[in-house]
């Protein structure tokens, strides 16, 4: 590599980290750290494909602009993932597990809550609604529902005598197909050697 573009990288090395300083977001400081990097590399890709290998500073302009490209849309994404707001499906989803879980088991719900019972406690919802978003969180298993009457009733699953409930068997399920996965790399590491 030659010299000019060896002092045009040190140049952009040494003001990442002063973008990263100047930023109250830490999250992105090893982003930040890596761009000169990056944009070198470009610079290098551009100069192969038509001058030979040789960057000049056209080339580093190109690769400067993408890097400082991708620093923005580091940001935009950072402020996108680090402002969400709680949806209000979720905030009604999370009311009615409170709801099925406060009074599932009491006398008078000692069979589960139906969706008219649990509109009752989960203010500005008709029993409709609630059906609906019940029906979501037994399609996620989050709650179960039987019909042990002439009403569906719902509620929240104990764990079973195992002592393994239906998150901690996906959770489970989840390592053992990472192990899966881990095991299948290493294989294909070996098989490349």
């Amino acid at each position: 590599m030659n010299t000019w573009a060896e002092s045009r990288e040190r140049k952009y090395n040494m003001r990442a980290p002063e973008i990263a300083g100047g930023s109250e977001r830490t999250g992105l400081d090893g982003n930040h750290g890596r761009l000169h990097e990056k944009a070198l590399r470009v610079a290098a890709l551009l100069a192969s494909a038509e001058n030979g290998g040789r960057v000049e500073l056209r080339h580093w302009a190109r690769a400067q602009e993408m890097a400082e490209r991708w620093r923005l849309y580091a940001h935009r994404l950072y402020r996108q993932v680090t402002g969400l707001q709680v949806s209000r499906q979720a905030e009604i989803e999370e009311k009615l597990v409170e709801a099925v879980r406060r009074w599932q088991g009491t006398d008078r719900y000692s069979d589960g809550l139906t969706a008219a019972d649990i509109a009752r406690f989960v203010w500005g919802l008709g029993a409709v609604e609630v059906k609906h978003y019940a029906d979501g969180l037994v399609a996620s298993r989050v709650l179960e529902r039987h019909k042990p009457g002439r009403a569906e009733r719902y509620f929240v699953p104990r764990p079973d005598p195992e002592g393994e409930t239906g998150e901690a068997e996906r959770n489970r399920c989840v390592e053992v197909g990472a192990e899966h996965l881990r095991s299948a790399q290493r294989v294909g590491e070996k098989e490349e050697e």
